[in-house]
């Protein structure tokens, strides 16, 4: 039972830098080129050999534990033969066995130890068994997408009711006491970085639950309503962009290039928010393949403005904007604001954002503090946003990066 247990702990171990090690490697090799750029191959490659020699050495050790069970397996079925055969011959010595049955009784030991080896060698491999097993159920516990009895045809409302979220029972609240309705209107949310907005935004789009309290979309708990529905009429625009690989053309459309009318969506949205401009400098213009690890060399606001753009072309009726202006400079931030504002009345948003430009596009505004949603007004929102400017500056938020040569 002790090697049992001990097998068991080191199999976890094994699966533990496993995991481990191939996360690193996933992180290193999107990140590619900001290694590269900081000459970081060096400390990368130590770090790699230093949870290389973790896993191979759990994997010794499960290796170890296991040629010691066969070791003690093997002994052991030696000793029993050998039990027989010394017992037996006293018997025969003493004429109360016969010669035969001491042939017959040492034949069948070691038919009998043979399947109990074999039965010990199967133990050693059911353990590995019985861990990917748990890592299927890990899997499986994976709440899946909604498959609500109500397709969303159209957002309408939006109900917070006393919202509370934690991680975990052991964390302390993110957010509490939230209460908020939105309708057909635009709400403008600030607050400093981490406090938990991106939160929010996840929790109105159904995509985390809340620890206590209601959201309802349209009067109905988000899991009411088909997932797909939902999240054809919600866009999620991110503070970080993400690139497939693809083209630009593909990633703008979501690869629906094919569909004359995304398309067409897609180009006129990308030529109001000034990209056409970019791409026209660019030697394959739209046709310019990026791939995993493109919002490396493509500006920060190229990017975040193809994301914009994505989020846009299915028309939603809800957008939840996540700050995805911070490496706008001041030309592409107002045709943001344009684009935005032809939206109001149409679309219904939630802009999380310090920036003034956008959220005096807002007609409720609050400020996010301590977990709770205090309402601004005009003087107010000044004074916030000249203290959250200062304190994303101090952050490195304010400022977008330098763009490349040939990239504004």
């Amino acid at each position: 039972m002790e090697d049992w247990q001990k097998l068991q702990d080191r199999l976890e171990d094994r699966r533990e830098w496993d995991r481990r090690r191939y996360s690193f490697l996933i992180e290193v090799l999107s990140g590619i080129h900001t290694v590269k750029a900081m000459a970081m191959e060096a400390m990368m490659l130590r770090r790699y050999e230093r949870l290389l020699e973790s896993n191979a050495f759990a994997s010794a050790q499960v290796s170890q534990i296991s040629g010691h069970a066969q070791t003690v397996g093997t002994i052991t079925s030696h000793l029993t033969v050998a039990a027989v055969v010394g017992f037996g011959s006293l018997m025969v010595i003493n004429g109360t066995l016969s010669v035969g049955a001491l042939a017959a009784s040492t034949l069948l030991a070691g038919r009998t130890v043979q399947p109990a080896l074999r039965a010990l060698g199967l133990w050693s491999r059911f353990q590995s068994v019985s861990l990917a097993e748990d890592n299927l159920r890990d899997i499986d516990a994976i709440p899946a997408e909604s498959r609500g009895r109500f397709k969303m045809d159209r957002f309408a409302s939006l109900d917070l009711k006393n919202l509370h979220f934690r991680y975990s029972p052991d964390d302390p609240e993110v957010l509490r006491n939230i209460n908020l309705r939105l309708e057909q209107q635009i709400i403008g949310i600030t607050g400093k970085n981490g406090v938990g907005k991106s939160t929010l935004l996840n929790l109105v789009a159904g995509q985390i639950v809340p620890t206590k309290g209601t959201a309802l979309l349209n009067g109905q708990p988000p899991h009411d309503f088909d997932a797909e529905s939902v999240f054809n009429q919600i866009s999620y625009i991110p503070q970080r962009p993400t690139l497939f690989h693809g083209t630009i053309l593909d990633n703008l459309t979501m690869f629906r290039s094919d569909e004359v009318d995304i398309m067409q969506r897609a180009l006129e949205l990308a030529a109001k928010l000034h990209l056409d401009e970019v791409f026209a400098r660019l030697p394959n213009g739209y046709d310019t393949e990026v791939g995993d690890s493109s919002a490396d060399l493509l500006p920060a606001g190229v990017a975040q403005r193809i994301t914009i753009v994505r989020a846009l072309i299915n028309r939603p009726s809800l957008i939840l904007f996540d700050e995805s202006n911070t490496s706008l400079d001041g030309y592409s931030d107002r045709a943001l604001c344009d684009l935005m504002r032809s939206l109001k009345g149409s679309v219904s948003m939630i802009l999380v954002s310090y920036r003034p430009s956008l959220l005096a596009l807002a007609d409720q505004r609050f400020s996010l503090e301590d977990g709770r949603l205090k309402p601004l007004d005009s003087a107010a929102m000044a004074t916030s946003q000249g203290k959250l400017s200062r304190t994303n500056e101090n952050s490195g938020h304010s400022q977008p990066p330098a763009s490349p040569k040939g990239h504004p």
